[in-house]
């Protein structure tokens, strides 16, 4: 996948990826805002959006970005896992998430991850112990502040290089020892043993 990655970025790219429908609640205006903000002091940052959804807005913030941002629009799974093997750190920037599977499917690619707040993505990453959390403001209208609190998360990651590999190794073993389909076989099997 190395091999693709040098077909359409640079090897000194950093590549950010976002997934997940793009409507307000998910947070990836706040994303094209921060990002926005972060191209000045990264010259080889890029972007990548990848969902179903209303691009229009968030399209609207990134124009001037030309060539650094990627929308992808829905992928099947086989192509959004290539994209997280080429990408160097997940942002999930939702203001509100139920369950974060796709966290769950970036920390199983081994993906660094930057996550809101004010969801079940900051219980995947255990607050911190696994991936950086947004400290977003619950006010959904404080959308520059919001965006302020991202720029300073992304930019703390993207400034530190042995974070993001740390992040990548927690991320994964967290996956692995909480979310992997033999975690969960060993405690159902763990269960009916018990039971007996």
């Amino acid at each position: 996948m190395k091999e693709e990655r040098n077909m359409v970025f640079l090897s000194d790219d950093i590549i950010l990826i976002c997934a997940g429908r793009i409507e307000p609640l998910k947070g990836v205006d706040l994303l094209a805002d921060a990002f926005s903000s972060l191209i000045s002091e990264y010259p080889h940052l890029r972007l990548v959006i990848a969902g179903g959804g209303s691009p229009d807005a968030v399209q609207k913030k990134v124009t001037h970005h030309c060539g650094r941002v990627s929308f992808v629009g829905f992928v099947n799974k086989a192509t959004l896992y290539e994209l997280f093997s080429i990408s160097d750190v997940g942002v999930l920037p939702s203001l509100y998430e139920e369950l974060g599977y796709v966290a769950l499917e970036m920390m199983m690619m081994g993906l660094p991850v930057v996550v809101g707040n004010h969801s079940g993505l900051e219980e995947i990453v255990d607050c911190g112990k696994y991936g950086l959390v947004v400290p977003f403001e619950q006010d959904y209208g404080k959308s520059k502040e919001n965006a302020v609190a991202l720029y300073g998360v992304l930019d703390r990651i993207l400034k530190d290089d042995s974070l993001r590999k740390d992040l990548q190794k927690k991320g994964r073993e967290r996956f692995v020892s909480c979310f992997d389909i033999s975690y969960f076989a060993r405690f159902f099997y763990q269960k009916v043993i018990s039971l007996i």
